[in-house]
């Protein structure tokens, strides 16, 4: 009858600790606040390199890149409910000519001669803001 009361013991402490630990977990994914960036191909940029600036709305600025154009980031996790992203001039030079941001609700400002967004983040990598900043060549599309 010991053994088995030990036993009990031992499982309802495991499953106390095994509980506090899916609670921890829990509370730090639904605090993370994630953004995506993606290079479009359009307009001659594919495979060319774009590097970007990530101010958080909770936190210092820090950079991201070189995306090749036709690719993405990744998943960032960032700190705080907004983000700005600014794209860095390329070599040669291109002007931005559209960001698109899924879900569209989530954009807050754009600058397109500043090469700049401001968005609100997504909860969770399940539900990121996905950045999409599209190029053409300086002064204009081809042909």
């Amino acid at each position: 009858m010991r053994g088995m009361t030990r036993g009990m013991r031992r499982c309802a402490v495991l499953l106390v600790l095994v509980g506090a630990g899916v609670l921890v977990v829990g509370a730090q994914a639904a605090s993370a606040q994630v953004i995506e960036i993606c290079k479009s191909s359009a307009n001659g940029m594919s495979g060319r390199d774009f590097s970007f600036t990530v101010a958080p709305s909770g936190g210092s600025a820090f950079s991201v890149g070189p995306i090749k154009g036709g690719r993405c980031s990744g998943p960032i996790t960032v700190s705080g409910a907004s983000a700005t992203i600014t794209e860095a001039q390329s070599d040669p030079a291109t002007d931005v000519k559209s960001v698109t941001v899924r879900p569209s609700a989530r954009k807050t400002s754009e600058d397109l001669a500043g090469r700049r967004v401001t968005v609100q983040t997504g909860a969770s990598t399940a539900s990121e803001t996905l950045v999409t900043f599209t190029n053409q060549p300086a002064g204009g599309n081809y042909g």
